[in-house]
């Protein structure tokens, strides 16, 4: 038996406490602005702090990670001193500026643009100079007293700052839709600086204000960041280009970053930006047009020309964090008063190198920022939109506890009509689906390249209409009508979910007599910047419910995207493959985001009726998602046939499953083993704040997907759920909801928790099988914990 002083050296060792843990126990500790008696501010939350200087200039010299859980020292990400932002601008009265063509692709050198600190100019760099300290040397090391600091002859220089309390950047209501209780907007700190021209050496822009905003988040590592500029002169002024983030990192900090933004969809990829996978190389889809230039090779640094640099781990490169708009901005700022928000970093300084933990910080950021996504709405996806077919469907879902329906694409629906007997038709089939306690929504695809966008409406490739591709250009007068059509729809008929399928993605067009945009550079910002209103529209008007398959969650407020499947997966002729790739896709996908928001899909054509007949294809579907916290689209024309009593009861069976364990299969997922088709699949949700409610801290589900008995001892790491080494936990197993006794499932047992956080099982299951476990904590020793002798951990029945 181990006492409590062997049990605390235990815990040392393990360098864990679960009570200074912000992914488990650790109390909130609000955002606060600091001034030091050097003059220095210091923004911190306890987790992260950014540290600036005011004099010369207003500048970052140091960003630190407050606590490593890997080492438990302070991690220091800066090497050395940068600007704070970057900023092109010119005179487009001038002429110069509009007649100039598309911008080169920033990334066609690997090497950064910075300037030379020691001089006073910004020529040749990424942009001019918004704020920043000049007269650094060397960047291996930041040593405040080593360098004479400077401001350059055209860097922007500090005028005044100011605090502020975030803001919500859509509506929504905490708790809805069963939704978490996250506070909106997010409980944090702004430090909004202004910066002003140089006197002198402004020429057409004297009258322009860059304010840069921080925005610290409470009880998260992570602070936002975006540019707002402003134009008070008498002239026209037109943002080319901006840099929004510029930082030389260390190398030991790099492995830790996550950067992302909230602009452009499929681009807030988890680590580092890249070109999409598909590209054309030429056309609207470019790669190089669509991608960020992040991470780049350091010029100040990491250049070894004639062997001069200083850079000597070369396992560690690209240190040079530059964050930029792939294409543009170009964005034009009326005179007197012209101002634009520009795009949002999200900037997150994990504490470890560890892969489980830096993606659960990242979950933890998008529940936090982003709770929408955490709404989890039960829906049927109809492939019948005709009204008995609605009402159908509807009374379906109603009676196994659905709670709504979407109709799909090639139903027949059309939220873009803006004929009164269709609308007033849906209508009153909105109104009876809302009687029986279920929502309602469809399906629309605002790319519109099914031949009703022609001529000038259409994007037009900046290469010449032989690189073009059949889409829309969202910045017309056509596409915005289009886009009131589907909201006026929604206010008659009373809908309140919506699915848009290929939404903006991202392409570049050529200006045409129909555009919305002056300049190709501009093309881009405006038709996100389209989007994003719309959405933001529709959740501010009717609270609408939004499926889309690209990344607006962090700009528009939608609610969920795919879970990493593609079109490809939808052919797979072998339905059970099919199912292991979903629960591949589910596992993976699941690993970046909330199980809540990503979808997958099941096409109910592969259970033709009599579904009673599918019984098991049926329940493996079930079971590999619903199961698993995940709410798919369960796709086709009616959820099951007059002839078959048993497929309607195992709807009832698994809705009233995942019901029960709603709360713990909505939280974070810890990846035990990937599906691989040739052993044991497992993967354990996880929840600390359950146990005070009595409510499972973990779930487990297990798939054995091949046809042999497949023996286990699985090791689950409990630490993420709150469990204590010493406390002892109690199993509730279970398999098949239709028929319990189809393969055998362990009795109800107990574990006690090793000194790891990790409990022991010995499982075995059947060929073609799966297993699942409600793991609740049964009692906990806060302060004085003792282990009983081994064996613990493997589980054994309740009382011993």
């Amino acid at each position: 038996m181990l006492g409590p002083c062997a049990m605390l050296l235990a815990f040392q060792a393990l360098g864990h406490l679960p009570s200074e843990d912000f992914l488990v126990d650790k109390p909130l500790v609000s955002s606060t602005l600091t001034k030091d008696a050097d003059g220095s501010l210091l923004l911190s939350n306890g987790l992260i702090s950014r540290r600036f200087v005011t004099t010369p200039n207003f500048a970052t010299v140091a960003l630190r990670s407050e606590a490593s859980f890997d080492t438990g020292g302070v991690l220091e990400v800066l090497r050395g001193v940068s600007p704070e932002a970057r900023i092109t601008l010119s005179c487009p009265d001038e002429g110069a500026a509009h007649r100039r063509g598309l911008l080169p692709y920033a990334a066609d050198a690997l090497e950064g643009q910075t300037d030379p600190n020691v001089t006073g100019s910004s020529i040749g760099s990424a942009g001019i100079a918004i704020g920043g300290l000049r007269g650094q040397m060397r960047y291996a090391i930041y040593e405040e007293d080593r360098w004479n600091w400077t401001v350059g002859e055209d860097d922007f220089v500090y005028e005044s700052h100011e605090t502020a309390q975030p803001k919500a950047a859509w509506a929504w209501t905490p708790g809805q839709r069963h939704s978490s209780m996250a506070a909106w907007p997010p409980l944090g700190l702004q430090l909004r600086v202004r910066f002003m021209p140089p006197a002198g050496h402004c020429g057409c822009y004297c009258g322009v204000r860059v304010t840069v905003v921080y925005e610290l988040h409470d009880g998260l590592p992570t602070f936002s960041k975006w540019l707002e500029v402003s134009n008070g002169g008498d002239h026209e002024v037109l943002v080319e280009t901006l840099v929004t983030e510029e930082l030389h990192v260390a190398e030991d900090a790099k492995d830790r970053l996550l950067v992302e933004t909230d602009y452009m969809p499929r681009k807030t990829v988890w680590k580092y930006a890249q070109p999409p996978a598909a590209d054309p190389h030429v056309g609207s889809y470019e790669g190089s047009r669509m991608n960020y230039p992040t991470w780049w090779i350091d010029p100040d640094y990491e250049d070894d020309v004639n062997d001069q640099s200083l850079h000597a781990n070369l396992a560690v490169t690209a240190l040079l964090l530059q964050l930029q708009y792939p294409l543009g901005p170009w964005q034009l700022l009326a005179a007197n008063g012209g101002a634009y928000r520009f795009m949002t970093m999200f900037f997150t300084i994990c504490d470890t190198t560890e892969a489980e933990r830096q993606w659960l910080t990242r979950r933890r950021v998008m529940r936090t920022l982003f709770p929408q996504v955490t709404e989890s709405l039960l829906y049927f996806y109809s492939t019948n939109a005709t009204s008995a077919g609605i009402r159908r469907v509807a009374a379906q879902a109603a009676e196994v506890g659905f709670e709504a329906m979407l109709l799909s694409f090639g139903s027949g629906f059309d939220p873009a009509s803006t004929d009164p007997t269709y609308i007033a038709s849906v209508a009153s089939d909105t109104s009876f689906a809302k009687s029986l306690g279920i929502e309602m929504g469809g399906y629309t695809l605002m790319q519109l390249s099914y031949g009703g966008v022609t001529g000038d409406d259409k994007c037009i490739s900046p290469d010449g209409p032989g690189s073009s591709v059949d889409i829309a250009d969202f910045s017309t007068a056509y596409h915005q009508q289009y886009r009131d059509n589907i909201v006026s729809f929604l206010n008659k008929t009373g809908m309140a979910m919506l699915e848009t399928d290929g939404p903006y993605e991202g392409a570049t067009c050529a200006v045409t007599s129909k555009s919305g945009f002056r300049h190709v550079n501009n093309s881009q910002l405006v038709q996100y910047a389209a989007n994003v209103d719309f959405y933001r529209q529709l959740k501010r008007e009717f609270n609408t419910f939004l499926t889309v398959p690209d990344p607006y969650w962090n700009s528009g407020g939608t609610n969920r995207e795919p879970a990493g499947y593609t079109d490809a997966w939808n052919h797979v002729d072998s339905t059970a493959e099919y199912l292991q790739m979903a629960r591949l896709y589910l596992y993976d996908s699941s690993i970046f985001s909330p199980t809540t928001e990503g979808w997958l899909g099941f096409e109910m054509y592969r259970t033709p009726p009599p579904l009673d007949d599918h019984l098991e294809t049926l329940e493996e579907a079930l079971a590999s998602l619903l199961g698993q916290g995940n709410i798919p689209c369960y796709r086709g024309p009616e959820m099951y046939d007059d002839g078959s009593p048993q497929a309607k009861q195992l709807w009832k069976l698994w809705t009233a499953h995942y019901k029960r364990y709603r709360p713990i299969l909505s939280s974070d997922v810890i990846h035990i083993s990937r599906p691989t088709g040739r052993g044991v699949e497992a993967a354990m949700h996880v929840n600390a704040s359950a146990r005070a409610a009595g409510e499972p801290i973990a779930f487990l589900n297990l798939f054995n997907p091949t046809a042999a008995t497949k023996v286990a001892t699985l090791r689950l790491p409990l630490y993420y759920a709150g469990a204590l080494p010493g406390s002892r936990l109690a199993l509730e197993w279970g398999g098949s909801l239709l028929n319990p006794s189809k393969w055998p499932v362990p009795a109800q047992s107990a574990a006690r928790v090793l000194v790891d956080y990790s409990i022991r099982i010995n499982v075995s299951l059947a060929p073609h099988s799966f297993l699942w476990a409600a793991i609740t904590a049964e009692e906990y020793f806060e302060r004085r914990i003792e282990l009983e002798t081994l064996p613990f951990g493997l589980g054994r029945p309740l009382g011993a």
